[in-house]
């Protein structure tokens, strides 16, 4: 949604770091199936690891929405000091820098459920699948992810001004 609305996008850490999600509805298909065929254990459901960079999800979604978006990459240690929440007002960032617990956070091998017939749909088909989603069911209510547009125009200022 953010990157649709187009012009200047505060977009977190490094363009090459590696980020790791599921579309709910290849979790969904894989569950059924796991059920109907009896299958049971402990699996690792998320995407390939070391296969999806931030800056291609960035780049798909302005693709995906024919937006105008461009992307000012700010560093980790910014963020953290202007108290940036991982996960819910940058979603998909976790702090690389002055976060060690989360080391491998977006490394975890799915190798097993892949195995057990996991697969993805198309980055661009979960992203444009969204998009409609939320501009057809849900365009008047507010996001629960994502920063507020006033804070991310005052970190973009203040990341220009000091870099």
């Amino acid at each position: 949604m953010r990157v649709a609305r187009g012009g200047e996008v505060l977009a977190p850490g490094r363009p090459d770091r590696y980020v790791q999600f599921i579309d709910v509805r290849d979790l969904a298909e894989w569950t059924v199936s796991m059920i109907e065929r009896k299958e049971r254990g402990v699996y690792n459901a998320n995407s390939l690891p070391n296969n999806l960079t931030m800056e291609r999800v960035l780049e798909e979604c302005k693709m995906a929405s024919d937006s105008d978006a461009t992307f000012t990459w700010v560093s980790d240690n910014f963020l953290m000091q202007e108290k940036v929440a991982p996960w819910s007002e940058m979603p998909l960032w976790m702090p690389e820098e002055g976060a060690p617990h989360l080391k491998g956070f977006m490394f975890i091998n799915c190798n097993k459920a892949v195995s057990s017939g996991l697969s993805f749909r198309h980055l661009n088909d979960t992203i444009k699948d969204t998009l409609t989603w939320r501009q057809t069911n849900r365009l008047n209510e507010e996001l629960k992810a994502g920063i507020d547009p006033d804070k991310e125009q005052r970190l973009l200022r203040k990341w220009h001004e000091t870099h």
